[in-house]
């Protein structure tokens, strides 16, 4: 990152904040994008225009030419700035896409605790020669954030993982609300028994006890019924053989 890019960029972060990184779309993307506009917009209608083709001289005179010209140009130029502001700018605390328009600018500013995961999508071989993939952010909420034709993607993603892993750390149980140890704990329950073909466990019975346990604190009991008689016959053998034992012991005294 030179220091045009941190001067130009910073103006789309807190003043607090400092820029670590900025991640654009490969240089190919824009290189295609200006060959096909200079073939089809420059070369073609200027290959006509010196053959005279359909009297077309006559028809267009030199201030149309350059009014055409100057269209063009503008367009180009736009394309290119568009390229170059279309980005990811990443923070000590934040990660900023940035996708500028004429005139205006869209900002999706995203905290590193709302990311939970990447994946990078190559679409052919003639991409990864290039070094040229879809990085894509996954968030929280089934959401996700998308650097479409990124540049060295494996440097991308190497730079979010850095910057992600202090604010991905486990809090220590002590630190934490009792309530949030809660919810995360039937949340892992409940991804477990889905994963591992538990759904008969999401009954209407589950749910009312999972009201019951957010409002009144009271537990849930997943056991199913088998598990249930098994371990009530090992409790009930259990204190059977330690009354026996609490009347031997009461005999010999």
């Amino acid at each position: 990152m030179n220091r045009f890019q941190s001067l130009f960029f910073s103006s789309y972060i807190a003043p607090d904040e400092e820029i670590q990184h900025i991640f654009h779309r490969h240089f190919f993307v824009i290189i295609e994008d200006i060959i096909l506009w200079i073939f089809f917009a420059l070369f073609i209608p200027g290959f006509l225009y010196f053959l005279n083709v359909f009297n077309i001289q006559s028809v267009m005179l030199p201030s149309h030419v350059y009014g055409y010209l100057f269209v063009i140009y503008f367009i180009l130029i736009y394309k290119i700035f568009d390229w170059y502001t279309d980005v990811w700018i990443l923070t000590k605390e934040t990660l900023i896409d940035l996708k500028w328009q004429l005139f205006t600018s869209n900002l999706v500013i995203i905290p590193f605790e709302k990311i939970e995961g990447m994946e990078v999508r190559t679409y052919s071989w003639i991409y990864s020669v290039l070094g040229i993939s879809d990085i894509v952010t996954k968030l929280m909420g089934n959401e996700s954030l998308i650097l479409r034709n990124a540049s060295q993607p494996t440097e991308v993603v190497q730079a979010l993982q850095e910057a992600i892993k202090p604010h991905k750390k486990w809090q220590s149980v002590e630190d934490r609300e009792p309530f949030d140890i809660l919810v995360d704990t039937l949340s892992d329950v409940v991804k477990w028994h889905l994963m591992t073909g538990g759904k008969e466990y999401i009954t209407r019975d589950y749910i009312a006890k999972l009201d019951e346990t957010l409002t009144r604190g009271q537990p849930i009991d997943l056991r199913t019924q088998t598990e249930k008689v098994v371990i009530d016959n090992w409790k009930s053998k259990y204190d059977k053989k330690e009354n026996e034992v609490t009347g031997d012991n009461e005999e010999h005294h």
